[in-house]
This record gives C-alpha cells, structure tokens and sequence, in this order.
C-alpha cells in the first residue's frame, strides 16, 4: 500500500470526534510517543501503561525490506507487547518484545529509558533525551540486510543477530493558547508539535555495521482521550528507501483501555521501508502504588 493519500478520509473523519482525558502511552517504538518516533512526554509514575500491537508489512525475499514494486514481495507480520512506566517524574522506563512472522518466526527484545531535561526550555516545552537497546535473534533468517543496502551484492548471510542501538534528543510544544498539555473539558483541541535527532547504530555480528543520524518531526491534535496524530523522519539514502512516515488515530475502549490504528513504513526496529502498511493496537493503563484512572 504505497499510496499514503489513502489515510486523509480517515484523518477528517476522526477529526471531529471528541472525548475527555489523556495518557502518556508507549509507542511501537518502546518509548512515549505517537508511533514509531518519541516526544518529550514521561510515562506517569502511578500507572504502568502496557499495549498489544499487530503491524503488516511488505518484505523482499522474506527481507525487513522490499524493492518496491518486485514480485518477490511478500507479506509478514509482527506481534508485539510495549509496556512503559515512569520512574520519577523526569524519568521512565520501557521494555518490548516483538515476534516476526514470515517464512521464519524471528524475535526482537528492546529496552529503554527516556529522562526529560528540566530548565532547558519554556513553560510550553518540553525536552527529553533517551536511547535503547536491542537485539534481534537470527535476523538474516529472512534476510532484509541486502534489501536495505547493507549487502547490495547478495552477499548478505543466512543468520546473524543483529544489535540495536538507538539514542534521541526531542523537543515538544504546544502549538494552541490552551493551559495544560491535553484536551480540556470544553472540547477544544491542543495541537502538540515535536522536532528531535534520532541516532540508530545497527551491528549485526560479523556481517556489517551502519548508523543514520537524521532529524524528525511529529504533530498530535489531540481533543482528549481522542487524538489523530503524524509522524516524519527524514530517510538515510544509504540505508533506507523512503522516509518514515505514520498516522494514527487513538480512541478510548472503556476507562482504562484504548484503541489505536495507523499506518506507518517503519520497520520493528525502526528503518524506513518501501510501502505503507496497517497496524492495530490495543492498550490497557494498569494502577500500581495506589494509583487510580
């Protein structure tokens, strides 16, 4: 589905729906933020927000990713479970595990903290640092190290592991004259906007190493417990075939449950690939320490 014009009808649509309240939950990314991308938010220290993820994406050979377009394309997905909690109220702390499902079933652990800077911005603005590690188990099983660039020559191995290390520095803003971060009781709208550096070195044994180190950017309209939301990472020509780009739609399941669902070419570890593909997720905040919804 590489046509992202597809996801404005939903866009509009949710637009004009509106709900009270708001949380800080995990991305598919690991840390808070919209979907694959962080922003200066900190999980709260009361609750622990955990999320159950289904993403489809396009592969080349069974690869991370595909030569748009090739009719060696196939289809995988990944099932994955985010949980992220606040340790303080500067600082949180993440973990996630992800399954690939293609030809071969790989996995993917990652974990994570996020420490927001105080005194380093205004009253409206936030800004955090933050960074990962990870690693996936038999990787070149698929394998996606060709696709992306890495070994352009087939000589990319049958397995490998591949380790994961990702750092970030992000500022968050409101955009709108409303006090407070979220939506208020009236129903106005608070528009947030994000702008940050995302660092990613990839190791995958003795088969190759690469990094990219590129700016993104990232808006949320949020109306209360409803909120749309975008995403933009800028690509690195040598490692990835287009920018990321995700959208997403976020509404309330009850009181302490939500729905989100999107689209977005981020790969599970965060490359950008060829092709727009769905995600769904569903997302339950878990009272810890005498905490309450």
């Amino acid at each position: 589905m590489s046509n992202r014009l597809w996801t404005l009808p939903l866009v509009v649509a949710f637009l004009v729906a509106a709900a009270v309240g708001a949380h800080a939950i995990p991305s598919l990314g690991g840390p808070t933020g919209i979907v694959s991308l962080p922003n200066a938010d900190i999980a709260p220290i009361d609750e622990l927000q955990a999320a159950v993820s289904y993403q489809a994406f396009e592969t080349m050979a069974g690869g991370m990713a595909m030569y748009e377009g090739s009719s060696a394309a196939n289809d995988a997905a990944v099932w994955a479970l985010q949980a992220v909690r606040g340790v303080s109220e500067e600082a949180e702390l993440w973990a996630a595990y992800s399954r690939v499902h293609n030809s071969t079933d790989t996995d993917i652990w990652q974990l994570g903290g996020k420490v927001r800077l105080e005194g380093v911005a205004g009253a409206n603005t936030q800004v955090a640092v933050g960074g990962s590690i990870g690693r996936w188990a038999n990787a070149f099983g698929m394998p996606w190290a060709e696709s992306v660039g890495m070994y352009g020559d087939g000589s990319a191995p049958a397995v490998a592991d591949l380790d994961v290390l990702k750092g970030y520095i992000v500022a968050t803003q409101g955009l709108t004259p409303v006090a407070g971060w979220h939506g208020t009781a009236s129903g106005r709208s608070v528009i947030r906007g994000s702008v940050g550096l995302f660092y990613l070195y990839a190791d995958a044994d003795a088969a190759g190493k690469d990094t990219l180190l590129r700016p993104f950017v990232g808006v949320e309209i949020d109306r209360g417990r409803q909120m749309v939301a975008f995403e933009w990472r800028w690509k690195d020509a040598d490692m990835e075939y287009k920018d990321v780009f995700s959208a997403m739609f976020r509404t309330p399941m009850g009181e302490a449950t939500w729905l989100e669902i999107g689209t977005t070419n981020a790969s599970p570890i965060g490359f950008g690939l060829a092709d727009q593909d769905v995600f769904v997720r569903i997302g339950h905040h878990v009272p810890i320490a005498g905490g309450s919804y």
